[in-house]
Order: C-alpha cells, then structure tokens, then sequence
C-alpha cells in the first residue's frame, strides 16, 4: 500500500517521496468520495514535507487537502490551502504539481459558482498540463470548463468540451 510505501521511504530517508505517497492515498481517497480520510492523509502528508523542507511536496500535499475539504463542501478551509498550495509553487509555475493546483482551484471556484474564476484556473491548468504532457489534468481541467459552458447556455461548447476531454483521455 501506499501508506506501507511512505513509512518504507522514511526508512531510507526520503521524507519528500513519503509525503508524495501520502498525497497520493489522499488523491485516491477524494477520488472515491472518502473525502474525510483524504484529509487526514493530506495533513500528514503536508506535516511530512514541511519537516523534510520539500517545498513542492508541501505544495501538493495542500492542493490534496484542498481537494479534500472541497468535495467535503468545507469550502472556506479549502480556499486557504489552495491559495497556500498555489503560494508554494510560484517558482515551480509550469509543474505538475502547480497544475494540478490550478486544477483543485477551478473545482473550488466551480463549486462556489463563480464561472470566470473556474474558466481562468481551468484554462491555466490546461496550458500546464499541455506543456507537461499531463492528459489527466487536462482533461479535468476541460470537464471544468464544459461546466462553466453549460451553465452559460452555451451546450455546443459544452459538448464539444467534453469530447476533447474524453479523447484526452
């Protein structure tokens, strides 16, 4: 398991990789609507990186929990760690880590309906996700987007949306 592959890496003292294990459970978890484990993971795969000093470790680590608290519609919560996670990777700008948190933001701004924020974050998480050859993120980033067209009365964008996302796929 993932868990069993942080402590694993721990042991060979790789504290950045752990963290990123950790994460991954969270993804995983958010994934499959076990938002409030995914929390927890995200936590300790941020406490984690913050003692190893990885900064995009700690930056991911945020965009999961963000994702967590999301889909556990704690959205306040969810807003100051996506704009912490987004603070950790301005250096790192074209990662897939900073992608992925353009990604979590667009779902946020989705959620709390504010269409041109989702459209703006989505559309830089497709630009990331282009240049880092990430069709995953892509693709999501395409189904935020087709939202926002829908919403918008626009259905033949939307449509069309969809069909890039899922060919992303």
């Amino acid at each position: 398991s993932a868990k069993r592959l942080s402590i694993d890496l721990l042991k060979q003292g790789q504290p950045g990789r752990a963290s990123l294990a950790l994460a991954a459970i969270a993804h995983i978890h958010s994934l499959l609507n076990g938002a409030a484990k995914a929390k927890g993971f995200a936590q300790e795969a941020y406490d984690l990186a913050v003692r190893s000093q990885d900064a995009a470790a700690a930056g991911f680590a945020l965009a999961q929990g963000a994702l967590a608290r999301l889909r556990l519609a704690e959205y306040e919560p969810a807003e100051e760690l996506i704009d912490k996670s987004i603070g950790r990777f301005d250096r790192q700008a074209d990662s897939e880590g900073s992608a992925f948190a353009q990604l979590v933001s667009a779902e946020l701004a989705l959620a709390r309906e504010d269409d041109e924020e989702a459209r703006s974050c989505a559309a830089d998480a497709i630009r990331s996700a282009g240049k880092l050859k990430a069709p995953w993120l892509k693709a999501r980033a395409g189904l935020v987007q087709a939202v926002c067209a829908a919403r918008a009365g626009d259905l033949e964008t939307a449509l069309r949306l969809l069909e890039g996302a899922e060919q992303d796929l």
